[in-house]
């Protein structure tokens, strides 16, 4: 998966299931940006807080609401001098089983269940798709 698939799929079922609020979004698509192949970054909150033009505060909230809906996870990073930047992860595993929306997995028999997940369920969105396997806090339900 290509670091362009992944922001896209996040903002595609993620955001949009979860409800994300404009700063998670904006800080969930930079975090994206600053991912290398292994979906891993480590931003500053002030390079961050910069970037998108929101306050640092504002920024360390978005992170922590990312993590509690289990989209990043964040580790702490030291050097010899003390602290530095966290290393952000994008949790791309959650993105392997949601539905897709293409023309082999549409349900012809009922339009209205247009989105086939991996488990050959079909979905009226990928937001319900979202809500099932995850429920609203984004806690994986049937793992």
């Amino acid at each position: 998966m290509t670091q362009f698939t992944a922001t896209n799929r996040y903002l595609m079922t993620e955001a949009l299931a979860l409800g994300l609020s404009g700063i998670e979004k904006t800080t969930l698509v930079h975090l994206s940006t600053f991912a290398d192949g292994k979906f891993q970054c480590f931003p500053s909150i002030k390079t961050l807080a910069q970037i998108t033009g929101f306050s640092e505060s504002a920024i360390k909230r978005a992170i922590k609401k990312l993590e509690e809906l289990k989209l990043i996870t964040k580790k702490r990073r030291y050097s010899s001098s003390g602290p530095t930047s966290n290393l952000y992860k994008l949790n791309t595993t959650m993105l392997t089983d949601n539905p897709s929306k293409t023309s082999t997995s549409r349900n012809s028999s009922n339009p209205n269940q247009a989105y086939l997940a991996q488990d050959g369920k079909y979905y009226s969105c990928p937001a319900e798709f979202y809500k099932e396997k995850h429920g609203q806090a984004g806690v994986r339900l049937n793992a």
